[in-house]
């Protein structure tokens, strides 16, 4: 029987909600109708909105993102986070939006020099208590006439507001993704029918994602606070940051990025976690291995992204079917065929190996026909090639552009980078095409750490660079070792945080192309 999705601004406006904790902050704990009152001052500074206009939330708070949010909807606009709070993020977005709510101080924590472009109106949130204008209204009248207003909203069709977000661009250019806020619930529905996160009001939920992520909107704020669970406010950026939440306490859960778990390096283990979710992609066992190790719990992965939502899942808790399932709801398909670039109708298989495509009961505007069985269905193609097994497990392959052929033997870069843990000199690594002279492989950027740095400094770096290829050829086809090892202070990131392979690409010719020069000079 399908669950029914949770009306979220009803849940907001329920009465056991008003006064309880909703937001934990270093020394303060907010109520939803404190952010209320951060909604009110928000509404009254944005000018008058035509029906869908986006409005830029460059908020780094969970409770001022939600106020925002809140705020936009009330004025008929749509909110929309961009792709990053860097410059580059913050530019992008700007050519989609005029108008911005944020800190000034966030966007020069993260060396934004000039903040927006003078052609958006840029609303900062850290100078409302300065503003005597509205100043004079009382928190209590503030509170109650959002409150007031929000109920209206909430009487309408409130199901069909909608929200924008940027992909964060690591396979191309950035996409601008719609949801509608009733598409999100039930997704909500979706995950929380899995009886595994739970609801736990003496509970907390800390996260090391950003809230412009799309696991970071739904998991810092909007599941929490349908399933009653206050939020930890601010990001967790470091790993000796989790004193804090594990010293009020209360149990917590946390939500955290495969890249965060892969940079653990404590062997400690952190008290209170009772369960640790990992959404994005994959883990790697290492990755997986440290993450148990450090949090002490079981984790529960969910593979999606911006453009997907929640896909798949699999649970530690579940050792006998630890596998990918589909997050109810969803069905899984393999293209029967190449899958041409306009699409057309495309033929599914329910098992076996090819592009991956999957229905989602969420998602809207698939955009993609599959056909089964005569039938045709709305599908969407993440961009993964995967294998879907007779009873409708799940092995993901690898992102069909990090698939490539080496002696027409097919290899995953993303497999190839994360062997790269079982080698203690590096602290990182990222994997790239190589071609040279018709011989096709893999060329790996490498950072090494303190141990690393010792050997390089004991040996050569080819005598180094052998022994790192003897431990890879234990995990790997012999054919998929690197060819080429570049060292780096650090491997780049776009504005997202994530591994920036284009320009690992432009980086890789230009340290050709100067290699060749100085053998010309020599």
């Amino acid at each position: 029987m399908t669950v029914p999705p949770p009306d979220f601004l009803k849940e907001l406006l329920s009465s056991e909600r008003s006064c309880v904790p909703a937001f934990f902050r270093d020394n303060a704990v907010l109520s939803l109708e404190q952010v209320f009152a951060t909604s009110w001052d928000i509404a009254a500074r944005l000018p008058e909105l035509f029906a869908g206009q986006p409005v830029i939330l460059a908020l780094d708070d969970s409770s001022e993102l939600l106020a925002g949010m809140l705020a936009v909807w009330i004025r008929g606009g749509v909110p929309f986070t961009p792709c990053g709070l860097r410059e580059e993020g913050l530019r992008k977005a700007a050519a989609y939006s005029s108008i911005a709510v944020g800190r000034q101080s966030v966007l020069q924590e993260n060396e934004v020099s000039s903040g927006f472009r003078s052609s958006v109106r840029f609303i900062d949130v850290s100078e409302f208590s300065e503003s005597p204008d509205y100043s004079e209204v009382s928190l209590a009248e503030k509170r109650r006439d959002f409150r007031r207003r929000l109920e209206k909203l909430a009487a309408q069709n409130s199901s069909r507001l909608e929200f924008v977000q940027m992909t964060s661009g690591s396979t191309g250019e950035p996409k601008i993704v719609g949801r509608t806020l009733n598409g999100l619930m039930k997704e909500v529905a979706a995950l929380d029918s899995l009886g595994i996160i739970g609801k736990d009001n003496v509970s907390l939920c800390v996260a090391t994602v950003p809230n412009y992520h799309a696991y970071g909107i739904m998991f810092r704020f909007f599941f929490p606070l349908v399933a009653g669970i206050p939020v930890y406010d601010a990001m967790i950026r470091y790993e000796e940051q989790f004193a804090v939440p594990a010293g009020w306490g209360r149990s917590f859960m946390t939500v955290a990025n495969p890249g965060f778990l892969k940079r653990l390096v404590s062997s400690g283990s952190i008290s209170g976690c009772r369960l640790l979710i990992s959404a994005g992609g994959r883990l790697s066992d290492h990755a997986r291995t440290q993450g148990q190790s450090f949090f002490g719990s079981d984790i529960l992965e969910i593979f999606g992204s911006t453009e997907t939502g929640a896909m798949a899942w699999r649970y530690t808790g579940n050792a006998d079917d630890y596998v990918w399932r589909p997050v109810p709801g969803n069905h899984f398909y393999v293209a029967s065929g190449e899958l041409s670039e306009s699409g057309g109708r495309i033929p599914l298989s329910v098992s076996g190996e090819g592009v991956f495509l999957y229905a989602s009961a969420y998602l809207e505007n698939a955009g993609l026909s599959g056909v089964r069985d005569g039938c045709e269905i709305p599908v969407f193609a993440p961009g993964d090639e995967v294998s879907l097994s007779e009873n409708g497990g799940l092995t993901i392959l690898g992102r069909s552009g990090r698939l490539i052929k080496v002696e027409d033997n097919r290899v995953s870069l993303d497999q190839v980078e994360a062997c790269f843990a079982f080698i203690p000199e590096i602290a990182d690594a990222a994997v790239i095409p190589y071609e040279r002279e018709g011989r096709e492989g893999t060329q790996a950027f490498i950072v090494l750490n303190s141990r690393g740095q010792s050997l390089l400094r004991a040996t050569s770096p080819g005598r180094m660079m052998i022994g790192f290829r003897n431990i890879l050829r234990k995990h790997m086809l012999p054919l998929a070792v690197p060819r080429k090892f570049i060292i780096l202070a650090k491997i780049p990131v776009n504005a997202n945080g994530k591994t920036d392979y284009r320009k690992l690409v432009r980086m890789a010719a230009e340290h050709s192309t100067a290699r060749t020069s100085e053998s010309g000079k020599q």
